[in-house]
């Protein structure tokens, strides 16, 4: 963020979930506020960061990125031109180590958009901004009352949902969710994602947010007739591609196969939760 050509006005703050001294002496050399938030976990950092904030407008941004030098001039111009706006995002492209597998490039060929309209624009039913990147009027976010504190990352458990759920909230409220594809960063991608069985794990986790915020519960027959489904036609499928497809690995078949499966089951899991809004 101190490459941002438009700096002046804004404030950087940093919330440490993790207590670390560490974190704290890099926060110190960069941010000009720095709090720490003891309940772990994703969403409570950003709803920490919500409480905190003096101004109009906050953008979330991933520790892991590095903005573009136009992110904030192009989100100010965004918000000026568009006052009625209430949640602004944008796009990212990824940044690997040198050592990732050549299996793993096949996840991240392109950038990342939430839409693929080039001009700023209201989205559609289904398309969501991007956690990493997304900004929100103060007021609209507080009105729906933040980020639901179950879904998320927390600690070592992996988990989504939060910015989806977020938005979610938004719509029902009436408000509308907009893209700016001038608005961009790069994103490392982490060893954590590197392996097969963290790619299933993303995949049940990705499966049980999305059926946390469905309104109806998925019964058992549904999930055994997704299990069907994926035997008789993603199987095949993806053992013709290792075929035919010599950029299509033997580990991504199995990530193909296994991430279906484990994605059908966090559904069913995340939709029969004890507790239903």
């Amino acid at each position: 963020m101190k490459h941002q050509c438009d700096a002046a006005g804004h404030v950087l703050l940093v919330v440490d979930n993790a207590n670390d001294p560490a974190t704290r002496a890099v926060a110190e050399q960069f941010a000009r506020e720095y709090v720490i938030e003891e309940r772990t976990g994703l969403s409570h950092a950003r709803n920490r960061a919500l409480d905190e904030v003096q101004t109009e407008w906050i953008l979330y941004f991933d520790d892991d990125g590095i903005a573009h030098p136009d992110l904030l001039a192009n989100l100010s111009d965004a918000i000026t031109c568009h006052p009625e706006a209430v949640a602004i995002g944008g796009w990212f492209d990824h940044i690997l180590p040198d050592s990732t597998p050549d299996w793993v490039k096949h996840y991240y060929r392109t950038p990342l958009k939430p839409s693929p309209a080039g001009s700023f624009t209201k989205l559609a039913e289904g398309e969501y901004l991007f956690g990493g990147i997304m900004a929100f009027r103060v007021s609209a976010l507080r009105a729906v009352g933040g980020f639901d504190p179950a879904l998320g990352m927390s600690g070592r458990k992996v988990g989504y949902g939060e910015d989806d759920g977020i938005q979610d909230q938004l719509r029902k409220a009436g408000y509308d969710i907009h893209y700016e594809p001038k608005m961009g960063m790069d994103h490392h991608v982490q060893q954590h994602k590197q392996t097969i069985e963290d790619r299933i794990n993303m995949a049940r986790a990705h499966g049980y947010s999305s059926g946390y915020l469905m309104e109806s519960r998925k019964s058992l027959f549904w999930l055994l007739r997704m299990y069907v489904r994926i035997a008789c036609f993603t199987l095949p499928y993806d053992l013709a591609r290792i075929v035919f497809r010599p950029n299509f690995k033997w580990q991504n078949a199995i990530v193909s196969v296994a991430s279906k499966l484990a994605h059908a089951f966090g559904v069913y899991r995340g939709s029969n939760r004890d507790q239903r809004k």
